[in-house]
């Protein structure tokens, strides 16, 4: 019909119904509006698609030349799970309730998040500062803490190349439910390779199949 045609030769196909007083055909006035009504749903579509999901966060580990950076990334909602976050119970978690939480959500990651290197428990201390994507003075509702989301990065140095990666969250997993879901991702020399911890399949090895030829061996041990 007349809703595919451009709106410029509607008026003269006369195809479709008209509307009282104009001679305009209604399936050309359905068309002309048309586009505005596809964005709208394009964008709430989109909207939908990209947000965080429920129940779910993320572990990123990028082998660069002289160490691993492990990033743990989980929602408020998440957090919640390992200590308390709104200890006023306003309903809102403020930057000054946060930084309380801190200390007993590295201390939990510590506990129950086990990253071995070449068969070698990492112990996961040196974390940059989690509340830098927080504003000073912002809070967060209570309604929205299953979007706001806050990423703890160690960095684990190192004299050689790894050869394997485990990570584990089996203990991790005992604290956030059956129903959690952890996105992983594995960086290093141009490859990626992602994996999904749950429950029932809580740890991933990563093997990078590369060693350190022995003279960067030499110049990793010298920057030290």
């Amino acid at each position: 019909g007349s809703f595919f045609l451009p709106f410029s030769s509607c008026r003269r196909s006369g195809l479709g119904l008209t509307l009282p007083g104009s001679s305009i055909p209604l399936s050309c006035r359905v068309m002309k509006f048309a586009p505005f009504a596809l964005a709208a749903i394009l964008w709430l579509f989109a909207s939908a698609t990209f947000a965080h999901p429920l129940g779910t966060s993320y572990c990123r580990v990028k082998i660069t030349d002289d160490e691993i950076q492990f990033t743990l990334t989980g929602d408020f909602a998440t957090l919640a799970k390992i200590t308390q976050l709104d200890t006023n119970s306003d309903q809102s978690v403020s930057r000054e309730e946060l930084t309380e939480a801190i200390p007993p959500i590295q201390r939990f990651i510590r506990e129950n998040v086990v990253l071995w290197i070449n068969s070698q428990s990492v112990e996961l201390r040196e974390v940059d500062d989690p509340l830098l994507a927080m504003p000073p003075g912002a809070g967060v509702a209570k309604e929205d803490w299953a979007q706001k989301l806050v990423s703890f990065t160690y960095h684990i140095p190192f004299l050689n190349y790894p050869e394997l990666l485990v990570v584990d969250f089996e203990r991790a997993f005992e604290r956030l439910g059956n129903d959690h879901t952890i996105l992983g991702k594995f960086t290093f020399a141009g490859r990626s390779e992602e994996a999904v911890f749950t429950r029932g399949e809580p740890g991933h090895f990563f093997n990078t199949g590369q060693r350190a030829p022995w003279t960067r061996q030499v110049v990793q041990y010298l920057k030290l």
